[in-house]
């Protein structure tokens, strides 16, 4: 799950940071993160399916999506 959510939080931060020390205007970091959130729906949707998965689950990332697997 770390694995997951940390390109958000980490890019989102960067833009942050880009943001509070000027070297980005507002318009551009309201469009950039839109667009960065935007992509990670897919992300946070992994996520939500991880969080309602019975502890233990294990998780196959496969090219047409994931396969989870209970005992």
């Amino acid at each position: 799950m770390i694995i997951g959510i940390m390109p958000l939080i980490l890019i989102t931060l960067a833009l942050w940071g880009l943001f509070l020390i000027g070297v980005i205007h507002a318009s551009v970091f309201i469009l950039v993160a839109a667009f960065h959130a935007a992509g990670c729906v897919g992300d946070l949707y992994f996520e939500i399916v991880l969080m309602f998965s019975p502890i233990g689950a294990m998780v196959e990332d496969t090219a047409t999506g994931m396969t989870i697997y209970v005992k």
